[in-house]
């Protein structure tokens, strides 16, 4: 298959998923119209609501969107997160790999702010839940791409180096995203057995330890990634960097002052 052809199919397989994408922004529009209309009839209308699902709906499903669309057709990709000029892409699967995610997360989206506005909407009483969605949410959209650049490193990267550094940099990534959604579930956990309430000194040190926590595994996380890019697969083995451990042990050690404090 030539050049051509290829572009020809990209363009084909463009178009159809990204009507998709616009079908569910759209259903996720009538979702948030549907909640606000019917919450203010019943007098249930929740500002915190209506900001998780306008968050979902506009500044990720929207303007991921909008943004990825652009990248694939102006060639342009240095704004999207890990893509390094100096590395040798396949440019083709590059954009396919886009279209993908742009697709799922519309989905996904979708998904949780239908379940959002049922939930809430029909007054269900499972405030509770709410804080398990986002993070459910929080999870499945960083699982979800990470999984996606996984299965496609190979076709993505055209060295062998940059493809064992790619590999490398995956789970290193997946346990960051693991630390944040784990330390955001536990303090809504937190909140809710001992019914803290906001604005509250318990509140506030809860809040103050998770981000702690958060600073710390960023920084493990930071300095981890920054090894990876460095590292030469060709003269030495990986072997994981000293601050990314102690970073990890100092956020668990926060995590835990949540749990007994």
């Amino acid at each position: 298959m030539n050049e051509n052809q290829l572009a020809e199919n990209l363009m084909y397989y463009r178009k159809k998923k990204g009507l998709m994408s616009w079908i569910f922004i759209g259903i996720s529009v009538l979702c948030i119209l549907a909640y606000i209309i019917h919450s203010a009839i019943t007098d249930i209308f929740s500002v915190g609501i209506f900001i998780c699902m306008f968050i979902l709906c506009i500044p990720i499903q929207l303007f991921l969107h909008i943004y990825f669309s652009n990248a694939i057709k102006n060639n342009s990709f240095n704004g999207i997160a890990g893509f390094d000029d100096k590395i040798e892409y396949n440019i083709f699967e590059v954009k396919k790999l886009l279209v993908q995610i742009d697709l799922h997360i519309g989905s996904m989206s979708t998904i949780y702010i239908f379940l959002l506005c049922v939930i809430n909407g029909m007054n269900l009483k499972m405030q509770w839940f709410n804080g398990v969605l986002i993070v459910a949410y929080i999870l499945n959209f960083t699982t979800s791409i990470e999984m996606s650049n996984y299965k496609m490193i190979d076709k993505i990267y055209r060295r062998e180096d940059d493809r064992k550094r790619a590999k490398r940099s995956i789970p290193v990534t997946a346990i960051f995203s693991l630390i944040l959604c784990v330390g955001i579930g536990m303090a809504v956990i937190v909140f809710e057995i001992k019914g803290i309430e906001n604005n509250t000194l318990p509140a506030m040190k809860i809040c103050g330890l998770l981000l702690l926590g958060i600073m710390s595994a960023t920084t493990g996380f930071l300095f981890e990634n920054s090894k990876i890019k460095k590292w030469n697969p060709a003269n030495a083995n990986y072997r994981t960097n000293k601050v990314s451990i102690i970073s990890l042990l100092i956020c668990a050690i926060m995590y835990g002052l949540m749990c007994v404090g």
